[in-house]
């Protein structure tokens, strides 16, 4: 019979019912434990797994939000598919059937988490196979900056089947196998077919598993691995390789300039003008065209352009600058002024000063430069042009200073090929005594297959990482001068061609980069020391 009493414990348990909720516990320990794998169909490294669902179950409840990131297929499956998240389980639908005969490793990365603190579940991995055998062959190796020696993290090691009827070209095929470096470069490839492959790796930017030009580094191992047995301690080292040429954009017109832009900084280009020829400087991704006294109408170009890494293009164009207008203002671009070493800036005993300019000069009244020291009074110069573009004036000096550098400019001094004028400036730049500094010399050792070519040898500042002081060296010695009392290490170039540049790899002809040599040691230089006799390894 229904009574009231019966009545409130059947109200009370229908609204327990419906209004019963998940609630993370309060108090107590915080929980570091990762989310644990209690089962999974099919289960770790079964044979002959003929299913299109993957389903895994957790000792608690799991995030997913980010395992279609994290998870890694190897060989990558062909269809797309999904997943499903039952709370302590994980769920993965695949379109498409598994091929035959193949062992498949998933790798969840951090994938999967713990929903309440987001303990990852590191190192998980579920490897079955759809034949009946499990392949079990391994590669590992390490991955590393060509320039800095460092392992790269998070870096793509690819290998790629030869015996594969893929035609594509193999730099713009997906692979077959791929994995990513740890923190230290370290790499591991497991459950590998034993078969020929090929290696390569690439700084997977945009996670589409191929590389690309121009954004992302790139290496490879030169020989093909004939894999039958496990391969450990592979190297590979990565670098620029960019084999696209630079291309045009779009110009830019005005009455007084023209400016063609690149999709990428132009390292030296060839212009040849068919009928009048003006000036032109290069900035950047930017060959600018001035317009000097009355050419004609329009002036045809061929121009070769070519980047650092020595890819070049050919473009034929026409350049007319912009009819005036009388209605509206034209703005015309202010002389702009770069002095190198900055003012301020101590500066060296016999080192030269730089002066850059944003346009190229017409010419230098020398008359209106006064270069003095506070000791010695009127310093002796000379002036020349560094470019061919006339945008960089080095000044040196025939005196030896003693305290400070002292420059004064008159208005005029310098003009540009507008006729546009620099303003007056003073400069003071003091004297850093050679008692301050100090000085480095070593040796590379011999290397006898270096026959024709020659050494770029680079001071780096161990702090920032950038380049001190740079020379070539046909014999692998080198002496650095006047050296501020800092941190620095030397990186030596193998310049096998003598072209003054590091040249990339040419992957198509099994060419390797130009080496790079990484003497770690630190050098610490003081004030008044010399290091000399400093062994640098060819290796």
């Amino acid at each position: 019979m229904f009574t009231i009493k019966t009545g409130v414990i059947i109200l009370s348990t229908i609204l327990l019912t419906s209004c019963a909720k998940f609630v993370p516990p309060t108090g107590g320990d915080k929980d570091v434990t990762p989310p644990k794998l209690i089962e999974s169909t099919p289960i770790n490294k079964q044979l002959n797994f003929r299913g299109k669902q993957l389903t895994l179950i957790f000792d608690e409840l799991v995030d997913t939000k980010t395992l279609k990131q994290e998870l890694t297929i190897t060989p990558e499956s062909s269809g797309r598919y999904k997943i499903k998240n039952r709370g302590e389980v994980v769920e993965l639908d695949f379109e498409e059937d598994f091929a035959d005969s193949t062992t498949y490793t998933l790798s969840f990365g951090a994938g999967i988490k713990d929903l309440n603190e987001q303990n990852k579940s590191d190192n998980l991995k579920l490897v079955f196979s759809t034949g009946s055998e499990l392949d079990s062959l391994k590669i590992t190796g390490n991955a590393k900056n060509l320039f800095d020696k460092e392992g790269l993290l998070g870096a793509t090691v690819a290998i790629y089947k030869m015996s594969s009827p893929d035609t594509l070209p193999l730099i713009n095929r997906k692979p077959d196998y791929f994995t990513k470096t740890d923190s230290s470069g370290n790499f591991e490839l497991e459950n590998l077919k034993s078969d020929t492959y090929r290696i390569l790796a690439f700084t997977d930017k945009n996670g589409n598993k191929k590389f690309d030009n121009k954004k992302e580094l790139f290496g490879f191992v030169r020989d093909t691995l004939n894999l039958d047995e496990n391969k450990n301690g592979i190297p590979i080292e990565l670098y620029p390789y960019d084999t696209i040429a630079p291309k045009y954009k779009r110009y830019i017109q005005r009455e007084k300039t023209y400016t063609l832009a690149f999709d990428e900084p132009i390292f030296r280009a060839e212009v040849n003008f068919e009928n009048d020829s003006i000036p032109y400087t290069i900035i950047e991704d930017e060959i600018r065209f001035f317009k000097v006294g009355s050419p004609i109408d329009s002036l045809q170009i061929s121009l070769i352009v070519q980047d650092s890494l020595l890819n070049s293009d050919t473009l034929r164009h026409k350049i007319t600058f912009r009819e005036a207008d009388q209605r509206s203002k034209q703005t015309t671009e202010p002389l702009r002024i770069t002095l190198t070493p900055a003012n301020s800036s101590p500066i060296t005993p016999n080192q030269p000063l730089l002066f850059s300019f944003n346009i190229p000069l017409a010419g230098i009244d020398t008359t209106k430069l006064t270069v003095s020291d506070d000791t010695l009074g009127t310093v002796k110069f000379k002036t020349r042009f560094k470019n061919n573009s006339r945008t960089e004036v080095e000044l040196l000096l025939l005196n030896a200073i003693t305290t400070s550098l002292v420059i004064e400019a008159e208005k005029g001094a310098f003009i540009n090929i507008l006729l546009d004028s620099s303003s007056v400036f003073k400069l003071k730049n003091p004297l850093q005594n050679s008692n301050e500094l100090g000085l480095i010399a070593g040796a590379i050792q011999k290397d006898d297959s270096l026959k024709y070519g020659q050494y770029i040898i680079q001071l780096l500042n161990t702090q920032s990482n950038k380049i001190a002081k740079e020379l070539i060296s046909k014999d692998g010695k080198f002496l650095f001068e006047n050296i501020r009392p800092d941190e620095y290490s030397i990186r030596v170039i193998v310049d096998s061609n003598s072209n003054g540049i590091w040249d990339t790899a040419n992957f198509a002809k099994g060419l390797q980069p130009e080496r790079v040599i990484l003497f770690r040691e630190s050098i610490k230089v003081k004030a008044n020391f010399e290091f000399r006799d400093i062994n640098i390894p060819n290796q």
